[in-house]
């Protein structure tokens, strides 16, 4: 049998010991890693039928020797731990989204869009114009729906955009490619099928349906429709919709 290797890490406010067969897997988590006695939260190690069965892959095999992963085999089990412990932190009216998110002068918006679609485009040209923006993360934060925060995380998508901290939600933004840049508010019942396709729903029932019930913690959340391009300017009309301001004025 393999090694079976451990780090400790602090997401979404727990804390969390992950295990895994891999050293490749636990590098991602560097800039989590933490000290203390008690998890809040155990990510077994999985086999690599377990793996499988959690993200889908096929033909996985466990090598013999650290030297000898798969590039597949890592990104596998990085997507089946990230799975795990969203299932885990449901109890805890925690739920993983599929978005980017960035804090800007103390407030956490999360843009949401299929792949594709311009997230990662339209959050760097806030870097560009917006001064004091961060990348909370480029793919898949934690949103606590009970406290209304958003938290980084290790999983961040190709461009490993993230950063560890939290910050209080205050917009839920969908993005849709248009010629020219405007936003519109739109309600929570209007938004909710996009919360739906973008935040991690278990397939196990039991566990879908708590999670169903925690994405009306979200309600008294800013919802809109960003109408946008690639250009800096759909930055500018974004900042003065969600904060009410004219940036630089």
């Amino acid at each position: 049998n393999r090694d079976v290797y451990f780090c400790r890490i602090s997401v979404a406010g727990k804390k969390v010991e992950i295990e895994s067969r891999s050293k490749s897997v636990l590098l991602m988590f560097r800039d989590y890693l933490d000290s203390f006695e008690e998890p809040d939260i155990t990510i077994k190690a999985l086999s690599p039928e377990e793996i499988s069965a959690a993200t889908g892959a096929e033909a996985l095999r466990e090598p013999a020797q650290e030297e000898g992963i798969a590039t597949e085999y890592v990104e596998a089990e990085s997507v089946a731990i990230c799975r795990r412990l969203a299932e885990a932190m449901i109890d805890d009216q925690i739920l993983l989204m599929h978005g980017a998110a960035i804090s800007v002068e103390g407030h956490g918006y999360i843009f949401m869009a299929p792949s594709g679609t311009g997230k990662t485009t339209h959050i760097r040209n806030w870097l560009k114009r917006i001064d004091g923006t961060v990348v909370i993360n480029g793919d898949k934060p934690f949103v606590d729906t009970d406290r209304l925060l958003v938290y980084g995380s290790p999983w961040c998508g190709k461009e490993k955009m993230q950063t560890n901290m939290s910050t209080p939600l205050s917009g839920l933004i969908v993005l849709e490619r248009s010629r020219e840049n405007r936003i519109v508010p739109v309600s929570f019942r209007e938004f909710l099928p996009v919360l739906l396709q973008q935040c991690y729903l278990p397939e196990e029932k039991e566990l879908a349906v708590k999670s169903f019930p925690l994405l009306s913690g979200l309600k008294d959340v800013p919802c809109y429709k960003l109408f946008c391009n690639t250009s800096e300017e759909s930055a500018l009309v974004a900042y003065s919709a969600l904060t009410g301001k004219v940036y630089g004025a």
